[in-house]
């Protein structure tokens, strides 16, 4: 088979997302919400969407795509760096090579600079193949002291924490403004990827759909890290998700009692943190377990809710040299699979 490989235009977005409907899951959110697709993968300066898409040059039929989310899709002064996302090639045309071709070319667009979280275990051979780098992300978590009966989580017992508390260290939620005015102080010791306040603005606190808070630890009024946390609910039981952290990771030692405070004022189950890059011991020193018990469950997926444990499979260039930090809002982890009323 023979494959004409292009960014989709703006005439490709009906036979995109019916290929979306039809080959990677039916009635997908992106087939439900054209408002949520046009915020992820519409580039409002080039007026084409974020999809190298591969169609057949006999049947003019779409074969394949490769959905990708560059950070300059939320700050354009951001470059060379992008997270992959949708990558489906149609039954029939697989053999021929074009799921790599479309790799291929998104990484020739981004000079190697390709990061995706949520990998298939399909694709991992595929990465591997081409020598990029795979993993899986760490699950952190904190279990609510003051709740009797857990009904999201699974857990045998109650987890003692022996760690240090620093009395001295507050976590205290941050507006638009205040991080706008603050950010600078994030920029001497951030990991790679750089982020942006507007980066944070744009990814988190104006998303069109998701409500996403966001705080500052702070020591003596002077601010150290950045975590974004989303809330999520499963009938009348909540957990709480940290989704990101701009920081170094020694910022969260000792801040134990502080999560607890969160988690009592929203009255959730549990808190947790999906992460690559960040220190063990540090969080250990916060609070937080590492979920690698097969008799404890602490859910990922709430859209629609199952209570079962879940791998996160990450992908990076193998030549990269810089310290490197995956959370589970990079990419399109962290994304509504459902619509609300």
């Amino acid at each position: 088979m023979d494959f004409t490989i292009k960014l989709a235009e703006k005439k490709d977005l009906d036979l995109l997302i019916s290929f979306i409907d039809k080959q990677w899951e039916k009635n997908h959110i992106f087939v439900k919400s054209k408002k949520l697709f046009n915020w992820q993968y519409f580039n409002k300066d080039s007026k084409k969407y974020n999809f190298i898409l591969g169609i057949s040059r006999k049947t003019n039929e779409i074969n394949g795509i490769l959905g990708f989310i560059p950070l300059n899709h939320f700050d354009y002064k951001i470059k060379n760096l992008c997270w992959m996302s949708l990558w489906k090639v149609q039954e029939n045309a697989r053999g021929y090579g074009l799921g790599k071709l479309l790799l291929l070319e998104l990484k020739k667009k981004y000079k190697g600079q390709l990061y995706t979280v949520g990998a298939n275990e399909k694709t991992i051979p595929i990465y591997e193949s081409l020598g990029l780098k795979v993993g899986k992300l760490k699950h952190f978590f904190i279990i609510n002291p003051k709740i009797e009966k857990y009904k999201l989580i699974k857990t045998s017992n109650k987890i003692n924490y022996d760690i240090k508390i620093d009395q001295l260290k507050k976590i205290n939620k941050i507006s638009k403004s205040h991080l706008k005015n603050s950010f600078d102080n994030f920029k001497p010791w951030q990991q790679y990827p750089f982020k942006s306040a507007d980066y944070v603005i744009n990814r988190y606190m104006d998303h069109p759909f998701y409500h996403y808070d966001s705080y500052i630890v702070s020591k003596k009024k002077e601010i150290l890290g950045l975590v974004i946390i989303r809330r999520c609910s499963y009938k009348n039981s909540t957990a709480l998700r940290i989704v990101d952290y701009i920081g170094p990771s020694n910022v969260l030692k000792g801040l134990y009692f502080e999560w607890c405070k969160i988690l009592h004022i929203n009255n959730a189950e549990y808190i947790d943190f999906y992460n690559y890059g960040l220190k063990y011991e540090d969080l250990i020193n916060s609070g937080f377990t590492l979920n690698k018990n097969k008799e404890i469950i602490i859910p990922n997926h709430f859209e629609p809710f199952e209570k079962k444990n879940v791998d996160i499979n990450f992908m990076v260039p193998s030549l990269i040299k810089k310290k490197f930090r995956i959370v589970k809002g990079d990419s399109d982890q962290d994304r509504p699979s459902i619509l609300k009323d």
